[in-house]
């Protein structure tokens, strides 16, 4: 069955506010894609408000926003901080009222331990534990920079040893886009744990309603008036971006930039429960 697309530039016009997701639809692992400094200056030149709404709780606001900056004065665009999201926000605020003092642990580099540290709660990664009864919440943080292996291996035996420690998966995505293709998320990894132990993970990321509700909130900071009709969601992922989007009540674009193509999307579009409201090749079309 073949879709119709639609043109991003031709019914912005129609929202207020844009929620991005970030890997599949400005950026991929590596880089952000052509034209994507192009489109977020024509939304700031309408006055539109636009947000982006991160799985990743690897790194804070700060470097995310940092990295849809420019240097070249044709595309000098700096998005603040206050216009990321991110699943960490929401991870480090159930840190701090429903675990506060309690030992965490976490999977993924030290560098990627902002939202753990930032807690005030002990910390340690799962490899520097001094035992493995010594973790009372068990954190996946990053998909890179340290050895799945050894790591997973140690969590499921923590998990055997300690039957109530939390399992948090901030990111429950399965795989991102990146460069010649996809890789493994932490959401995979969190997954395979799940399998394993027969224990289930606390997501904060999209599709949760929390996520986007964060979100609306801060819309509001900028349109107090904000009603969810003015709001668009773009992503690259039905069973995140637009799920999220769907349940939250806001309308959304699937763009076949990331992790679906549109030949995938048409073979299994008669029988989707989950269904944006527009679909497009990308955001530059």
């Amino acid at each position: 069955m073949s879709i119709n697309l639609i043109s991003f530039k031709k019914i912005i016009d129609q929202y207020r506010v844009v929620f991005f997701d970030a890997f599949g639809v400005l950026r991929t692992s590596g880089q952000t894609f052509p034209g994507t400094y192009d489109v977020l200056q024509n939304l700031k030149a309408k006055e539109k408000a636009f947000f982006i709404i991160s799985n990743d709780a690897s790194e804070p606001p700060l470097n995310i926003a940092r990295k849809y900056s420019s240097s070249n004065s044709k595309h000098r665009i700096l998005i603040s901080q206050e216009q990321i999201i991110t699943s960490g926000m929401l991870a480090l605020n159930y840190l701090q009222t429903q675990c506060k003092g309690k030992n965490v642990t976490y999977l993924g580099p030290e560098e990627s331990a902002y939202y753990v540290e930032t807690s005030g709660n002990p910390n340690k990664p799962i490899m520097k534990i001094p035992d493995l009864s010594w973790p009372d919440v068990c954190m996946f943080l990053d998909d890179t920079g340290y050895d799945w292996y050894d790591a997973l291996n140690r969590l499921v035996n923590i998990v055997r040893k300690k039957k109530d420690i939390l399992l948090l998966a901030p990111n429950p995505d399965l795989l991102y886009p990146a460069k010649d293709g996809v890789m493994i998320a932490t959401g995979g990894l969190a997954k395979l744990i799940e399998l394993v132990t027969n224990r289930d993970f606390i997501n904060f990321g999209k599709p949760s309603f929390g996520i986007f509700n964060f979100a609306f909130e801060k819309a509001k900071n900028v349109f107090s008036d904000l009603k969810k009709s003015e709001i668009l969601m773009v992503g690259d992922t039905l069973a995140t971006d637009i799920k999220g989007a769907q349940d939250f009540g806001i309308d959304s674009l699937l763009v076949f930039s990331g992790n679906i193509s549109k030949s995938e999307y048409e073979a299994h579009h008669a029988d989707l429960v989950i269904r944006p409201t527009y679909c497009a090749e990308s955001i530059m079309t």
